[in-house]
């Protein structure tokens, strides 16, 4: 079983090669929903957290996000990139709170570090990986990957 799931989320050049194969476009219907409740989306950045969401507002986006769910996440890839967020309709802090949107819409976000962040910026934030700098705090390569996440107690394991 391990080895079907690392096999098939294995990623090389060839998995880049065309990007319909990893690109969610939004549709323009989607769009025009999160441009409608933008002043809602980023008092939800703000708030992340301690804001119930009115998930009626969203009811494209959810059909969206249950998509790439599908077809990327589960389907042959493994990962996304959702295309459609454009700094000229959506400003950072509403961008953000799309992404906290949209994560819930998956599930229900963990706490990524000490500070108890939900959402992680990745940006130059001239560290080093030798003075401990993370990946998304450099510009240092890296790789695609995803961290572990940070379970209250690990799974049980499996008797089957």
């Amino acid at each position: 079983m391990l080895t079907e799931k690392v096999t098939k989320y294995g990623w090389d050049a060839a998995t880049f090669a065309e990007s319909a194969t990893y690109c969610h476009p939004l549709r323009p219907a989607t769009i025009d929903e999160l441009i409608q409740q933008r002043n809602y989306l980023e008092a939800l950045n703000a708030e992340a957290a301690a804001t119930p969401l009115e998930m009626e507002r969203f009811l494209l986006t959810q059909q969206d996000v249950r998509t790439v769910r599908q077809h990327f996440l589960e389907g042959d890839r493994g990962f996304c990139i959702i295309d459609g967020l454009h700094p000229d309709c959506f400003s950072r802090p509403v961008q953000r709170g799309i992404f906290y949107l949209m994560g819930r819409i998956l599930g229900e976000p963990l706490v990524q570090n000490i500070q108890g962040e939900i959402l992680v910026e990745v940006s130059d934030k001239d560290r080093s990986m030798k003075t401990g700098g993370r990946y998304h705090d450099t510009r240092e390569g890296g790789s695609l990957h995803t961290d572990s996440p940070q379970f209250p107690l690990p799974p049980a394991p499996s008797r089957a």
